[in-house]
């Protein structure tokens, strides 16, 4: 016969009451602070620098980020937390339909009465990009004309004093965006990073209810 003697039983039970009633406070924060990663790096995705080009003025990330503009988008990106059940979920999103077009790719047809969109140059941006006459027609920027160039595209333009003339947009029917992946590719490089905070949260529970 082998006898088996086990002590400490009731300090045991103890520990694991006190593991348990520990647990889901600790995941709670260990989702939070996965949130507060994976928001943090949507975020830098879309505060890449922007290409500058002469004619056009300030353009869009040259990598698969997004460059900042007015902000908008990257205020846009927010974090939340539940709990249903046992289950502690954490999700990050924005609501500007926009982002799932340069997340999967789009072609995007014109909006104008026309059917048309414009893409402004240098002349109508601000320095940080952003369209100067945004909300505004074309028919009232004063003196603003429209021309079909000689290669058939067709651009809005101003002269200034009978001085030379000066591109403001050319009008498109559609215009096609390539797939960036922003949220796919923090999703996966942010995974490792979430699972460690977790992890982190409830071995501090497990630690202090064993000492």
């Amino acid at each position: 016969m082998i006898g088996v003697t086990v002590t400490g039983v009731d300090k045991v039970t103890k520990n694991l009451r006190g593991a348990r009633a520990g647990t889901g406070p600790a995941t709670a924060r260990g989702v939070r602070m996965g949130v507060a990663i994976v928001e943090r790096a949507l975020k830098m995705e879309m505060t890449k620098k922007g290409e500058m080009d002469a004619f056009w003025g300030k353009q869009g990330a040259g990598d698969d980020g997004l460059a900042v503009r007015t902000g908008r988008t990257r205020a846009s990106v927010t974090g939340a937390q539940f709990r249903s059940g046992d289950t502690y979920v954490g999700v990050v999103g924005s609501k500007e339909k926009h982002l799932k077009d340069h997340e999967d790719g789009a072609t995007l047809q014109g909006t104008s009465p026309a059917g048309y969109h414009r893409i402004p140059t240098a002349a109508a941006k601000t320095p940080a990009g952003v369209d100067r006459n945004a909300g505004r027609s074309i028919r009232n920027i004063p003196g603003a004309f429209l021309f079909t160039s000689k290669a058939g595209n067709l651009w809005a333009a101003m002269r200034n004093n009978a001085g030379p003339l000066v591109l403001l947009y050319m009008l498109v029917k559609s215009i096609t965006l390539r797939p960036r992946k922003i949220f796919a590719r923090v999703r996966r490089e942010q995974q490792a990073p979430v699972v460690e905070a977790l992890r982190s949260q409830v071995s501090i529970v497990v630690a202090q209810a064993n000492r």
